[in-house]
């Protein structure tokens, strides 16, 4: 689906520290583990590098 406008976006930031901060790190780190190996072990279309997507899309 393509949009005309960008989709609106809210976050926020916040600083943590101590054990919050060294739990919330090791969750980053396994979030993206696990994002890198599924992306490793998926074939991907190259619709990122600014070809035609081949689906028309």
């Amino acid at each position: 689906m393509k949009r005309s406008e960008p989709p609106e976006v809210t976050f926020e930031i916040v600083r943590i520290t101590g054990p919050e901060a060294e739990a919330l790190a090791a969750e980053q780190a396994r979030v993206i583990d696990e994002v890198l190996l599924w992306i490793a072990t998926h074939p991907q279309n190259d619709v990122t590098s600014g070809a035609a997507d081949p689906r028309g899309e």
